[in-house]
């Protein structure tokens, strides 16, 4: 695969900063609103570190920005809510006509390590909020997912939903690194996920923390893009295909840092979709999205 980097498109600066933004535009996402936009939402860090969810819409003709969502889209919860501490975007679908963001749900609870669940929350397109929906929640269990759940990523494919999402076996797996793998879960409603599993291969030291997959259906073929790191290494880019959403073979991204600039230390949290049927992909750069979203295209494959 080659990909082209377009450049950055947007970073929280003092022109669009606010307390409920003060920095980072982490984890974008994007929906199409019709044949030349589209929304893209991601997690940004309020004053006190707390992720809350923003947006903006961005013309995919012209190459920019043609609007800047002043107010946030959804704010992180307070006191013992679940998502207390901030909100990870994970992806957004359509689910019985309804729109549902699925997401990390961070907790750091006083004098205790941070933890993660999954949540969703319905998305309101006529005046762009989310609210967050109390009938769900997954979190750990004692087989599969021990210690903390991380960004999920569905799609609903025959007549049943599929979500990859992140699972912590340990916080230090004995070389300063959290295991952190990939999972797989299957629904039949969107709601109750079972049959948990291990999905994409680890290597301790290489690829141990693995962090928001995407997965979409191209040229025939499933593909999974992520983010990885081994031994407290920088966020890279991964990609795994697979025939049937099950055995994925881990292959080359040929996706990587650039020599200079926002994105020269670390590349994370891709996003791939499909518009005029190419690829794109919206990603973060240094510091896990405090220096901004950029966007690439699929040249070859």
């Amino acid at each position: 695969m080659k990909w082209k980097k377009l450049g950055k498109i947007f970073e929280i600066d003092e022109k669009n900063q606010k307390s409920w933004n003060a920095s980072h535009s982490a984890n974008p996402v994007c929906i199409k609103l019709n044949s030349n936009e589209i929304r893209v939402y991601f997690s940004t860090r309020d004053i006190e570190g707390k992720s809350n969810v923003g947006s903006f819409d961005y013309s995919m003709n012209e190459n920019k920005i043609i609007g800047i969502n002043e107010k946030p889209v959804m704010l992180h919860g307070s006191g013992d809510e679940v998502d207390s501490s901030g909100i990870g975007i994970g992806n957004i679908i359509e689910i019985l006509g309804e729109k549902y963001m699925y997401y990390m749900a961070w907790q750091v609870p006083q004098g205790q390590h941070w933890r993660g669940d999954i949540a969703r929350a319905r998305l309101n397109l006529e005046n762009n909020t989310m609210v967050r929906d109390n009938g769900f929640l997954m979190s750990v269990n004692d087989n599969i997912d021990k210690v903390s759940l991380s960004y999920p990523f569905v799609i609903k494919e025959n007549d049943n939903y599929y979500m990859w999402y992140g699972s912590t076996d340990t916080w230090d797996f004995g070389n300063g690194e959290m295991l952190h793998i990939i999972n797989l879960a299957i629904s039949e409603d969107g709601k109750n996920f079972d049959n948990r599993k291990k999905c994409i291969p680890y290597e301790i030291g290489k690829a141990q923390a693995f962090s928001r997959p995407v997965v979409i259906k191209w040229k025939d073929k499933w593909r999974m893009w992520y983010s990885y790191r081994g031994n407290k290494d920088k966020y890279k880019i991964g990609y795994a295909e697979a025939d049937n959403l099950d055995k994925w073979i881990v292959k080359e991204s040929n996706f990587s840092c650039s020599e200079s600039g926002w994105d020269s230390e670390m590349v994370c949290y891709p996003y791939v979709f499909e518009y005029n049927d190419k690829l794109y992909m919206l990603y973060n750069g240094n510091g896990y999205g405090k220096t901004g979203i950029g966007l690439a295209v699929l040249e070859e494959e």
